[in-house]
Formats: structure tokens, C-alpha cells, sequence
């Protein structure tokens, strides 16, 4: 396991930025979209041009693949958009730790290209977030294409000692949100660089969001899902894979194995003999993780709020 990141640290592999020459002058707010791929034949003119429609300040396309014959016309044809070229393979959360480290604005919206957009719908739902208080994270209500609403709420739950995440329908106009489905969502830039971004470590991606979002509640922050901020459609796979694994294993230690003491957190020597016992790993690898968690808690003992059995016995939604 890698030394765990106790300030945000977005620079563990080399890239590259190209383009950008045009972008707009830079204002006060504003947005910054993110254009994450995971494969398939996307076709970038029209996406791009649909964003650009949108009269976006910035669009930043994070680019998984040494594949850029495109990239040249590209630069040419959107004057406002920058590539961020990565020189090896990340996990998605790093790639969003990159693209929100170079973001110019304060706001940063992160969308998969093989949504479906409609910019209208999406560009009044910016605007309503940039005029509003702005927690760490908004979240989107997502429909499939014939326009019926996804489970994209996550509602925690515990259930004789064993956590539960519940994935449902939105039901209100403003609801909290445990984490960002399919990791979209408008992220506020100062907050979510002060939170740590997601953890590089934690390379599962249900694991690696699920620590994001405990450990943004655990210190006081708060994710929300608002109606208003619409029109993506997405008919791709939604069943998340939630075996537990190593990454399970930090996303435990470093949320649910937290004890909160009144004014800080603590991960006592008591919570080591259980962790040992469910985590089936060697006696010294083990004690290794648990020591290595220990210290991050210890430096960030008082950063914590509360703890995850506290989340979810006060979870409600804002307008009750």
C-alpha cells in the first residue's frame, strides 16, 4: 500500500496539458467541465460541440489513451477546451484529482462522454448551482434515454453491524447524497482539494468512492443531489461490484473503524484484532495497514465531525 495522501496530491504521475488558446477571460465563478472515457467509439467533434454550445468557460478532456490522432484538428476546431494527455494508466479517481487540480474555475463538473446530453437542460442546472451556497459536491438526477429516472441516490444504512448503501430513485427536489453516482457531480474545487480528493490507494472504484464520501460527511461536508441540475441520459451498466477486497479493507480502516471522541477521531488498538479477524489477511500485512491508518487518523484527528454510525442515525434530507 502507498503512504495515505494527508493533503491532496494530484501529481503522482506525469502528464501532459494541450491546448486552451482561447478559452474564455476568466470571471469570477464560472465552471470547468470534465470529460472522463472508459472506452467505446465516442465522437469527440460532436460531443464538443455540443459542450461548446453550452458557452462553458473551460473543458477539460482527460485523455486515458496514448491515441491523439485526432488531437491536432481538435485544438484547431475548440479553442476553449485543453487535453490533459496521461502518460500511464490511473484510477478514475486520480483522474479527477488531475483534472480538478488543473481546473481554472471553482466549480468543476465532472461527465462521462458517453453520456447523453441535453445542453439546455444542463447549462440552466449549472447556473442554478453557481448562484447557490455550494456544498463539496452536487449531484444530477440521470435518466435513461426513454426518460425514467435512475437509483441515483445513495442512502447508508447499518444493519446488525454491517453497512448497507441503498441506491434509489430521487424522490425530492434536494436530497443529501452519499456519493456521486458514477462520479458525476458538480465538485466545489476549494472544498474537495481540502477534503483530499478521492484516494489513490483505494483503486476499486465503489470502494474509492464510498471512502470519498464517508470521509467527506466524517469531516463536516456534505453531498447533495438537486433536481434542477439535469439532462444526461445514460443506458450503460449500472449494477456496482461491492465484493470487498484490499480496497475494502482501507475504505474500513479509514471510515467505519473510526471512533469519534467528542472532538476528534481515533482508531484504537481495540479495532485491530476485529479487523484482522474479517479481513483474512496475514498477521503482519494486517498490522502493517492498520498501523499505516492509525498514523493518517492521528494526523487528522481533528477533522472529524462525527462518526459513520452517526451519519447514518442523523441522515435526513435538508427540507425536513
Amino acid at each position: 500500500m502507498n503512504t495515505i495522501p494527508t493533503t491532496f496530491n494530484p501529481l503522482l504521475t506525469s502528464y501532459t496539458v494541450a491546448g486552451g488558446a482561447g478559452r474564455s477571460k476568466k470571471r469570477e465563478g464560472g465552471t470547468t467541465l470534465i470529460l472522463l472515457y472508459r472506452g467505446g467509439v465516442v465522437d469527440r467533434t460532436s460531443l464538443l460541440d455540443t459542450l461548446h454550445g453550452m458557452d462553458v468557460e473551460e473543458i477539460l478532456s482527460i485523455e486515458p489513451s496514448k491515441d491523439t490522432y485526432q488531437l491536432e484538428s481538435l485544438i484547431g476546431q475548440f479553442p476553449r477546451a485543453r487535453w490533459i494527455l496521461l502518460h500511464e494508466p490511473v484510477n478514475v479517481g486520480q483522474q479527477i484529482n488531475i483534472g480538478i487540480h488543473e481546473a481554472s474555475y471553482s466549480l468543476c463538473f465532472v461527465l462521462w462522454a458517453d453520456y447523453q446530453i441535453e445542453p439546455e437542460s444542463l447549462k440552466t442546472g449549472i447556473e442554478s448551482v453557481e448562484k447557490s451556497t455550494r456544498p463539496l459536491c452536487v449531484t444530477p438526477w440521470i435518466f435513461t434515454s426513454r426518460r425514467s429516472p435512475l437509483p441515483v441516490l445513495h442512502i447508508p444504512a447499518f444493519h446488525k453491524s454491517r453497512l448497507k448503501v441503498l441506491a434509489v430513485v430521487p424522490q425530492k427536489e434536494e436530497a443529501l447524497d452519499l456519493f456521486p453516482f458514477d462520479y458525476c457531480g458538480i465538485y466545489n474545487k476549494e472544498t474537495f482539494i481540502r477534503v483530499g480528493g478521492y484516494d489513490y490507494n483505494i483503486t476499486h472504484p465503489y470502494w474509492q468512492k464510498l471512502d470519498f464520501g464517508f470521509r467527506s460527511f466524517l469531516w463536516g461536508e456534505r453531498i447533495i443531489c438537486r433536481r434542477n441540475l439535469h439532462g444526461i441520459a445514460f443506458d450503460g451498466h449500472l449494477m456496482e461490484d461491492t465484493t470487498p477486497d484490499d480496497s475494502y479493507r482501507l475504505f474500513f480502516l479509514k471510515n467505519l473503524a473510526v471512533v469519534y471522541t467528542g472532538d476528534r477521531g481515533e482508531l484504537p488498538w481495540q479495532k485491530f484484532l476485529p479487523f484482522y479477524i474479517r479481513s483474512k489477511g496475514g498477521v503482519f500485512v494486517s498490522l502493517k495497514e492498520f498501523q499505516a491508518v492509525r498514523k493518517w487518523v492521528k494526523i487528522n484527528a481533528y477533522r472529524f465531525k462525527m462518526d459513520s454510525q452517526t451519519i447514518t442515525e442523523l441522515w435526513e434530507d435538508p427540507e425536513e
